[in-house]
Order: structure tokens, then sequence, then C-alpha cells
């Protein structure tokens, strides 16, 4: 049974239906960790395109970009690559969240 498969369960509720639909393509197509896909939709989604990581799997999607904390301090990056950080993290406590009856 696939991801997409136990999501279409009528008893399953989700929060953001589309962002997860996201996650799970980007999961599919660029064979991402789905706590890595679900960074990576999230991003999109909020317009950020940074995402502070050491996990290179993520450079394999073009639409946002990566950057290790690290070396995104010393390029001057570091501000924009901690926002998106800050922003995104806090969106991947919704994955857990649903509802089965």
């Amino acid at each position: 049974m696939t991801l997409r498969a136990v999501l279409a369960f009528p008893a399953i509720r989700v929060l953001d239906a589309d962002l997860l639909q996201r996650a799970v393509e980007v999961y599919e197509v660029h064979r991402l960790d789905f706590a890595d896909a679900y960074l990576v939709a999230s991003a999109e989604r909020t317009g950020i395109g940074v995402i502070a990581s050491f996990d290179r799997t993520i450079d394999r999607v073009t639409t946002v970009r990566r950057e290790e904390p690290g070396r995104a301090k010393r390029r001057q990056r570091y501000a924009s690559a901690r926002l998106a950080r800050a922003s995104i993290y806090p969106l991947t406590m919704t994955v857990s969240v649903a509802t089965v009856r």
C-alpha cells in the first residue's frame, strides 16, 4: 500500500492536504526522506527558498536551495538560512497530526 493510498482513506484527516500532497510528490519523485520532502514543500509554499540542512539529498530538488548551517554563516547568508529553518521546522510537526476514526 502506498502513502497516497493511505492518505485517501476517509478516516484520515489532514490540516493542509495540498501541502501534504506536494510533500508526497517530492518524496516519490526525488527519493528524499519524507521529513526532508515536507521541508521542501513547506519552503516552496512559504517562498523562503532556502533550507538550512546538512542533508545533501535536498540538492536533488531544484525549487529550493540547501545551505549548510556553518557555510551559510561564512557566506553572510546565515540570517536567511536561520529564517528558513525557524519558519519551516515548526511546520513539520503538523505532519503527524491526523484524526483516525
